[in-house]
Protein backbone atom coordinates (compact mmCIF):
# COMPACT_ATOMS: atom_id res chain seq x y z
CA UNK A 1 0.00 0.00 0.00
CA UNK A 2 1.61 3.66 -1.36
CA UNK A 3 0.42 6.20 1.05
CA UNK A 4 0.17 9.65 -1.61
CA UNK A 5 0.08 12.85 0.17
CA UNK A 6 -1.37 15.52 -1.99
CA UNK A 7 -2.11 19.18 -1.71
CA UNK A 8 -5.92 20.24 -1.82
CA UNK A 9 -6.24 24.20 -2.68
CA UNK A 10 -9.83 24.68 -0.50
CA UNK A 11 -11.89 27.95 -0.61
CA UNK A 12 -11.36 28.12 3.18
CA UNK A 13 -8.44 28.65 5.65
CA UNK A 14 -7.42 27.02 8.57
CA UNK A 15 -8.79 29.99 10.93
CA UNK A 16 -12.15 29.66 9.49
CA UNK A 17 -14.78 29.06 12.05
CA UNK A 18 -16.98 27.56 9.14
CA UNK A 19 -15.70 26.30 6.27
CA UNK A 20 -19.56 25.16 4.27
CA UNK A 21 -20.33 28.77 4.96
CA UNK A 22 -17.34 29.96 3.61
CA UNK A 23 -17.46 28.00 0.36
CA UNK A 24 -21.15 29.34 0.28
CA UNK A 25 -22.84 25.64 0.06
CA UNK A 26 -25.17 24.08 2.22
CA UNK A 27 -27.78 26.18 3.26
CA UNK A 28 -29.00 24.29 6.36
CA UNK A 29 -27.43 26.79 8.85
CA UNK A 30 -29.03 29.79 10.40
CA UNK A 31 -25.73 31.97 8.37
CA UNK A 32 -26.81 30.64 4.71
CA UNK A 33 -30.83 30.87 5.15
CA UNK A 34 -32.17 32.19 2.08
CA UNK A 35 -35.94 32.63 0.81
CA UNK A 36 -38.04 29.80 0.72
CA UNK A 37 -36.47 27.91 3.26
CA UNK A 38 -38.59 26.02 5.81
CA UNK A 39 -37.99 26.08 9.33
CA UNK A 40 -39.71 24.15 12.68
CA UNK A 41 -39.95 25.18 15.94
CA UNK A 42 -38.34 22.78 18.86
CA UNK A 43 -39.53 24.56 21.23
CA UNK A 44 -43.17 26.54 21.57
CA UNK A 45 -42.80 30.03 21.58
CA UNK A 46 -44.34 33.43 20.21
CA UNK A 47 -43.91 36.34 17.80
CA UNK A 48 -45.46 39.59 18.89
CA UNK A 49 -48.28 40.40 16.82
CA UNK A 50 -47.32 44.21 15.97
CA UNK A 51 -44.78 42.95 13.73
CA UNK A 52 -41.83 44.44 15.62
CA UNK A 53 -40.20 40.99 15.03
CA UNK A 54 -39.65 40.04 18.69
CA UNK A 55 -40.62 37.44 21.24
CA UNK A 56 -43.12 37.54 23.71
CA UNK A 57 -44.79 35.21 26.14
CA UNK A 58 -47.31 32.64 25.16
CA UNK A 59 -50.34 33.48 23.93
CA UNK A 60 -49.72 37.70 23.43
CA UNK A 61 -48.84 37.05 19.86
CA UNK A 62 -48.11 34.48 16.92
CA UNK A 63 -48.33 31.55 18.84
CA UNK A 64 -45.85 28.65 17.52
CA UNK A 65 -46.37 25.18 18.62
CA UNK A 66 -43.44 22.46 19.00
CA UNK A 67 -42.98 20.96 15.34
CA UNK A 68 -45.23 24.18 14.03
CA UNK A 69 -43.48 25.65 10.64
CA UNK A 70 -42.48 28.51 8.61
CA UNK A 71 -41.06 29.35 5.10
CA UNK A 72 -38.83 32.07 5.32
CA UNK A 73 -39.60 34.73 2.67
CA UNK A 74 -36.88 37.56 3.27
CA UNK A 75 -33.61 37.40 5.00
CA UNK A 76 -31.45 40.12 5.55
CA UNK A 77 -28.95 41.49 8.53
CA UNK A 78 -29.78 43.28 10.80
CA UNK A 79 -29.26 46.70 12.08
CA UNK A 80 -28.22 45.59 15.45
CA UNK A 81 -24.80 43.39 15.25
CA UNK A 82 -24.99 39.39 15.54
CA UNK A 83 -29.11 39.63 14.46
CA UNK A 84 -30.51 38.86 11.32
CA UNK A 85 -34.55 39.70 10.04
CA UNK A 86 -36.58 37.12 9.15
CA UNK A 87 -39.89 37.62 6.97
CA UNK A 88 -41.58 34.58 7.50
CA UNK A 89 -45.20 32.94 6.89
CA UNK A 90 -47.28 30.95 9.17
CA UNK A 91 -50.03 28.68 8.54
CA UNK A 92 -52.87 29.63 9.50
CA UNK A 93 -55.10 27.37 11.57
CA UNK A 94 -56.58 25.62 8.34
CA UNK A 95 -53.45 24.36 6.99
CA UNK A 96 -52.35 21.14 8.00
CA UNK A 97 -48.41 20.99 8.84
CA UNK A 98 -47.33 17.72 6.72
CA UNK A 99 -44.86 17.36 4.06
CA UNK A 100 -47.66 18.10 0.77
CA UNK A 101 -48.93 21.34 2.60
CA UNK A 102 -45.57 22.81 2.86
CA UNK A 103 -44.23 22.03 -0.62
CA UNK A 104 -47.63 23.59 -2.23
CA UNK A 105 -47.08 26.50 -0.15
CA UNK A 106 -43.55 26.95 -1.21
CA UNK A 107 -44.35 26.42 -5.08
CA UNK A 108 -46.74 29.33 -4.13
CA UNK A 109 -44.87 31.79 -3.01
CA UNK A 110 -41.83 31.10 -5.60
CA UNK A 111 -44.16 31.87 -8.45
CA UNK A 112 -45.83 35.26 -6.60
CA UNK A 113 -43.38 36.25 -3.44
CA UNK A 114 -46.64 38.57 -2.27
CA UNK A 115 -49.11 35.38 -2.07
CA UNK A 116 -51.38 36.65 0.33
CA UNK A 117 -53.93 33.35 0.35
CA UNK A 118 -52.50 31.57 3.62
CA UNK A 119 -51.66 32.10 7.13
CA UNK A 120 -49.97 34.81 8.42
CA UNK A 121 -47.10 36.84 7.40
CA UNK A 122 -44.82 38.49 10.12
CA UNK A 123 -41.11 38.74 10.93
CA UNK A 124 -38.46 37.67 13.53
CA UNK A 125 -35.26 39.42 14.38
CA UNK A 126 -33.14 37.00 16.14
CA UNK A 127 -29.51 35.97 16.98
CA UNK A 128 -27.95 32.73 15.52
CA UNK A 129 -28.04 30.99 19.35
CA UNK A 130 -31.46 31.83 19.83
CA UNK A 131 -32.46 30.78 16.35
CA UNK A 132 -30.66 27.51 16.98
CA UNK A 133 -32.34 26.84 20.54
CA UNK A 134 -35.84 27.57 18.62
CA UNK A 135 -35.48 26.33 15.34
CA UNK A 136 -34.41 23.71 13.17
CA UNK A 137 -34.60 24.14 9.32
CA UNK A 138 -35.85 21.36 7.25
CA UNK A 139 -35.84 22.39 3.57
CA UNK A 140 -33.09 24.80 2.16
CA UNK A 141 -33.80 27.98 0.64
CA UNK A 142 -34.50 28.43 -3.53
CA UNK A 143 -31.48 28.98 -5.68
Amino acid sequence: MKLVREHINEKFTEESNDPINDMNIGGYSFDLLKPGAVIKAKMRTSIKQDNSGYFTNWGKGFNIEVGGWMIIVSVRNYILKGYKEFKVYMPGSTVLADDTAIKQMRDELQKNINYSGWGNRTRMIITKTQFNSKFEVVERGWE
